[in-house]
């Protein structure tokens, strides 16, 4: 039975190569063109309608330099094939030709004819095998490529299953980790949109989302203020509305810190009065979450 594709795609010169290359395939007689769309409201509507069996989706549409990912976060889950169209100056090369998940594929402008045909054989080896996309799988390679957008992809839970968000690094204010009867959740707390008035608490969808992956992921990158300062968190240091010292513990020769956090709701007065300060705050590890935290914030520390 003949395949159903659509291409979102906003550049008229890049939607005709891709329809030439498609025409002169060897699978072309296996493939049906659907439509095509320009911009993430109407390729949400056509993939709704058409229902395809895979897309060629362009990253950037009409300004949106994420608009792709726009399109995919609209669907619960993706029981369709994404072959990626990008350029690889804006997103990096090594990102892109490193992605091998099945499902998705990613092919850099300007496409080849036998880049284009590795994809369409990679979908039809991969549509014998199984139906639809393992998102948390993907998100490895999507997070390669929005890497220099100081972005990260993450599976949120929600009533109608697991879907991708995707959120600013400056915008994050913690990630904790936190066991509740005998299995282990974490949490990241944001500002939805940059909007410092509001905060937003997300349940991540997998216990493949570590805070080692985490760490690597957020921390010590180009426009990244993001510290591990404990083993359950992770905290942006722009986020800091003040650090209290901790005594040590009779028990241990090492003290720490209270980090106060600005948690979008609650920003009280800290004038001193340790008594009642933002209800928002994380605890300083020891040992070598410590000296980060000292390493990256000692300038402020009160």
């Amino acid at each position: 039975m003949p395949v159903k594709y659509v291409i979102i795609e906003d550049t008229d010169h890049d939607f005709q190569n891709i329809k030439e290359l498609l025409d002169e395939s060897p699978f072309r007689k296996k493939l049906v063109d659907n439509g095509r769309a320009s911009d993430v409201r109407s390729a949400i509507d056509l993939i709704n309608k058409k229902k395809p069996q895979f897309i060629f989706l362009d990253i950037e549409l009409k300004g949106r330099s994420a608009g792709g990912f726009d399109v995919i976060k609209s669907f619960d889950s993706l029981p369709f094939h994404v072959i990626f169209t990008t350029s690889h100056e804006y997103f990096g090369t090594k990102a892109i030709q490193t992605a091998s998940v099945k499902g998705v594929d990613f092919l850099i402008k300007p496409i080849g004819r036998e880049d284009l045909n590795n994809a369409l054989e990679k979908y039809f080896n991969f549509a014998s095998e199984e139906k639809g996309i393992d998102l948390i799988k993907a998100i490895p390679n999507i997070q390669g490529m929005v890497e220099g957008m100081n972005q990260i992809v993450l599976p949120e839970v929600g009533s109608r299953g697991t879907s991708l968000i995707t959120i600013k690094y400056k915008d994050i204010i913690k990630i904790q980790s936190q066991p509740i009867r005998g299995q282990t959740y974490r949490y990241i707390h944001f500002h939805p949109g940059g909007d410092e008035s509001k905060a937003r608490k997300l349940n991540l969808a997998s216990n493949k989302i570590t805070m080692n992956y985490l760490e690597k992921l957020l921390t010590n990158k180009p426009g990244s203020r993001l510290c591990r300062c404990h083993s359950q968190a992770i905290i942006n240091l722009d986020k800091v509305l003040a650090v209290k010292r901790t005594p040590a513990p009779a028990n241990n020769a090492v003290g720490s810190y209270k980090v106060y956090l600005l948690d979008g709701v609650t920003q009280k007065n800290l004038d001193g009065r340790w008594e009642d300060p933002s209800k928002d705050w994380v605890r300083v590890g020891t040992g070598k979450y410590k000296k980060s935290f000292e390493n990256r914030y000692g300038d402020f520390l009160i």
